[in-house]
């Protein structure tokens, strides 16, 4: 039985992902970095938190053959949308043939096509957050310590190698891949732990306790995202700490008790509907309407990319024919999804 209040929490992540690739000039830096902090993250959040909802031990076996099917087949089928769609741009000139070229060597590196990164990325984090659940303290260890090295590692290089060069792109890729997933499982692992402490007393709150604490946390998150680095500055950039470690966790579990607290709530239905259909909203905006809408613009307003009140509009549009996309595969393509 799907949970209302996930749905809501992923229809209002895939919806600020959307917002943010579209937005350009609108809202401030800080409200980006806030947004930014948690909109892909609570996707690994409430990961972790169904996970623990299962109430048994979670088959690694039954786990992976379960996700190639709602994961790796609409990796598979949306790059080879997006490819044709590509192809298209490239025939009429509009895009030149070194386009199918990248998409090509990405999709083979999972580095995947625009969002389609994604994919992998959750893919291959919940089989590292299985395989951490299950063992035991001394590999606890070991999987941190290596995550953090990497981490560590990828940060110097990308810092100083990653866009250097054509070559240094290219070994960039993989890295990055690499990267995205470590980057995840630690988030999943915390949405489970989370769950297993908070489940049951977050069930006896009262909608109004829910919204004050989820407040709270949001309030928190914000904090976090856009000064917690200057009150700890022995820890060094923001993104070592901050985004790794606390915002990333934080915000998800404020979202998700504020959208406990409103699944009741008429607008809860526009959120859920995304919630359910988030992976058909994340693979196409990006490479395909937003490549839609930055031709539009570019045609009719001699704009080449998408600032201010034009951002916003083109958002909207985007969002409206959103929803012909999701009617066309649910009722026609459902193999594309996975099911």
């Amino acid at each position: 039985m799907r949970e209302i209040y996930i749905d809501i929490v992923k229809g209002l992540s895939v919806l600020c992902i959307t917002l943010l690739h579209f937005e350009d000039g609108i809202f401030s830096n800080a409200l980006n970095i806030w947004i930014g902090s948690f909109m892909i993250t609570a996707f690994y959040f409430t990961s972790g938190w169904i996970m623990c909802l299962s109430q048994k031990e979670i088959s690694l076996k039954s786990h992976i053959h379960k996700r190639i099917r709602q994961l790796v087949f609409p990796y598979i089928w949306f790059t080879l949308i997006i490819i044709l769609f590509d192809g298209i741009l490239v025939l009429f000139g509009i895009k030149g043939y070194q386009l199918i070229l990248t998409d090509i060597y990405k999709t083979i590196v999972l580095r995947g096509i625009g969002t389609l990164w994604f994919l992998p990325a959750l893919f291959f984090s919940e089989i590292i957050a299985i395989v951490f659940l299950q063992r035991t303290l001394k590999w606890k260890i070991v999987i941190t310590l290596a995550t953090i090295l990497y981490l560590s590692g990828y940060k110097y290089w990308n810092d100083t190698f990653a866009y250097g060069s054509e070559l240094c792109r290219i070994v960039d890729a993989p890295l990055r891949t690499i990267y995205n997933i470590m980057r995840a499982w630690g988030v999943i692992v915390a949405g489970y732990y989370i769950c297993n402490v908070f489940y049951r007393y977050i069930q006896l709150l009262s909608n109004r306790k829910l919204l004050i604490y989820g407040c709270f946390l949001m309030v928190a998150s914000f904090l976090s995202a856009n000064y917690l680095d200057r009150l700890l500055p022995l820890f060094g950039e923001i993104d070592s700490v901050v985004w790794l470690f606390i915002a990333p966790i934080v915000g998800p579990f404020g979202l998700l008790l504020l959208a406990k607290a409103t699944e009741k709530w008429e607008v809860s239905s526009f959120l859920s509907f995304w919630g359910k259909n988030s992976l058909i909203l994340m693979a196409t905006h990006y490479s395909i309407l937003m490549e839609i809408c930055i031709l539009v613009n570019k045609t009719f307003w001699g704009q080449d990319g998408l600032s201010g009140f034009h951002s916003l509009l083109f958002f909207v549009v985007t969002i409206v024919f959103e929803y012909i996309v999701v009617y066309l595969i649910n009722t026609k393509a459902k193999f594309i999804i996975g099911k």
